[in-house]
């Protein structure tokens, strides 16, 4: 009976052993579990808080981009006031409509000298004759500021034979006269005018002339008449307006007179450049330039004489 009950002690202390070591395992995975659970959820926690925080400062920085960066609000306005300023251009800058009326306005009065002047040769040419023809019969004083006779070597020939006739015409037909000349009294102004010895000083024509311009300059016409070329005339050209030279003038040279049969005058690139006051009429001005080819025939040959005689006059009245 005792070794029984001896044996049934031993078998449970054995059992007891056993279990509690069971238990003790079991605890044990238990508080491991626990222990790994509570570190699972203080993770989770801070995880989320972190990531909370995160989301909140990334909101407060776009709020503050927003309300510091007004730029993308006001493009559509800088574009609606471009669009008006380039639609609104003629009435904020009206300075380029009223330039457009100030050119159109100008172009009359540009064009009034032009249309108070004569423009055809029929009228130009009639205001001048008009004007010299006064000089005769009008003016008190006529001054020859100078005259010039210029030697064109390019029109003159002299064979060996007319050296010595023709040396000593070209010398005394090239004599400047310089000095000045007052004609006072209407004998001399008729006389020493052009035409020299005539009691008109113009008859030309339209027919006379290759151009003639009027210019309007204010208180006076700028005329300009250029006549045709011509040899001799007579009544036509440049001797209806210039005083043409003569062949007794060639004949009257001492040196050459008495050796010389014929002389004749060819005339070119005539010009006469004048100013007719507005308010008379009245010719105060006038320049004559006639080039002149003077052919001389004698009893030894011919020679010919290239010279320009330009003769510059002013008027009183």
């Amino acid at each position: 009976m005792e070794q029984n009950n001896s044996s049934f002690k031993e078998k449970i202390k054995e059992l007891w052993k056993i279990d509690f070591v069971k238990a003790l395992c079991i605890g044990l995975a238990v508080i491991l579990l626990f222990s790994a659970g509570n570190l699972l959820g203080s993770i989770k926690y801070a995880m989320d808080i972190n990531l909370g925080n995160y989301i909140s400062v990334e909101s407060n920085n776009n709020r503050q981009q927003q309300e510091n960066s007004p730029a993308p609000v006001n493009p559509v306005p800088q574009e609606t006031t471009t669009a008006q300023s380039v639609v609104n251009t003629p009435e904020t800058y009206p300075a380029a409509t009223t330039a457009a009326p100030a050119e159109t306005t100008a172009a009359p009065q540009a064009q009034t000298p032009s249309s108070s002047a004569p423009q055809s040769k029929e009228e130009i040419v009639a205001l001048f004759n008009t004007a010299a023809n006064k000089v005769k019969t009008e003016a008190t004083v006529v001054t020859r500021n100078f005259k010039k006779q210029q030697h064109l070597s390019e029109h003159t020939q002299l064979p060996s034979l007319m050296q010595g006739i023709g040396t000593p015409l070209i010398s005394e037909l090239l004599k400047d006269n310089t000095e000045v000349k007052t004609y006072d009294t209407p004998e001399r102004i008729v006389e020493k005018f052009p035409v020299g010895e005539q009691t008109w000083s113009s008859r030309a024509t339209a027919a006379d002339l290759t151009e003639a311009t009027c210019v309007d300059e204010g208180s006076a016409y700028k005329i300009t008449l250029k006549y045709i070329s011509g040899k001799d005339p007579q009544g036509s050209g440049v001797a209806n307006s210039f005083s043409v030279m003569k062949k007794e003038y060639i004949t009257d040279i001492a040196a050459v007179g008495s050796m010389v049969n014929d002389a004749s005058f060819e005339y070119f690139d005539a010009v006469i450049m004048a100013t007719v006051d507005k308010a008379s009429g009245r010719l105060t001005w006038a320049n004559y330039h006639l080039p002149t080819i003077v052919t001389i025939d004698t009893k030894v040959g011919s020679a010919t004489v290239g010279m320009m005689i330009e003769e510059d006059f002013t008027i009183a009245y």
